[in-house]
């Protein structure tokens, strides 16, 4: 299984599926999350290992509800 980097908006269905922090990034919808989808991004560029925890923790989830 591939490992995805998920970094998505805090509504509807993604903030039932990702636990920002835990298995990625949530910003808020629209122009107020603006400077929050700048700092998730600055954060993934000085965190580069980040991404790989997150989809370790994505998966494991994912085969406990298989």
């Amino acid at each position: 299984m591939k490992l995805a980097l998920v970094l998505g908006t805090d509504a509807g269905g993604m903030k039932e599926i990702v636990e920002s922090n835990v298995t990625g990034l949530l910003h808020p919808v629209g122009k107020q999350g603006n400077k929050v989808l700048a700092e998730n991004l600055r954060f993934l560029l000085e965190n580069p290992a980040a991404p790989l925890k997150w989809g370790r923790e994505g998966e494991r989830r994912w085969r406990r509800c298989t």
